[in-house]
């Protein structure tokens, strides 16, 4: 974004929810602040958006805990993630987020757990392998002669070849 877009944007979002009540207002004005690193801003924006707008939780919660983690809030990150997962158990590109949330943060068993499930659903994409692989050398070997036909085009040892 061009320097003062940002700003012009956010001051766009503030006077039309001055106008119309919607949720969408609140969410993507903290989305304009998380692009610009304005963190506690985003988080803040997106926790009275749960407050105002209770039943759009679903829409709030993986971008909540996504700005949490960006703002160092590891501990409401993990929870908002795994309160958001527990009623939607197929969303596959929050759980990848939270899988690599997990890993990068030395959550192990989490991020075990979550790439599991994930492979499971037939998620077999970069994220998921270099997961399993990273934690579990072992357990990727298995994998592989479980479901051969299933390998994904960048595993690994595919990554490791000169």
């Amino acid at each position: 974004m061009k320097a003062g877009l940002p700003w012009q944007a956010v001051d766009i979002y503030e006077r039309a929810y001055g106008e119309v009540k919607d949720y969408r207002l609140i969410y993507n004005e903290a989305v304009v602040f998380a692009k610009m690193g304005y963190y506690p801003e985003a988080v803040w924006f997106l926790e009275s958006a749960l407050k105002d707008f209770p039943e759009n939780k679903d829409v709030f919660l993986p971008a909540l805990a996504s700005f949490y983690a960006l703002n160092g809030q590891n501990k409401e990150a993990k929870s908002t993630y795994e309160t958001y997962l527990d009623d939607h158990k197929n969303d596959k590109i929050t759980e990848t987020e939270y899988m690599k949330f997990c890993y990068k943060n030395s959550y192990m068993g989490e991020a075990y757990n979550a790439a599991i499930h994930l492979w499971d659903q037939k998620e077999y994409n970069k994220d998921v392998v270099d997961v399993l692989y990273a934690i579990d050398k072992k357990q990727w070997h298995v994998m592989k002669q479980l479901f051969p036909d299933k390998e994904p085009e960048d595993t690994p040892e595919e990554q490791e070849k000169p």
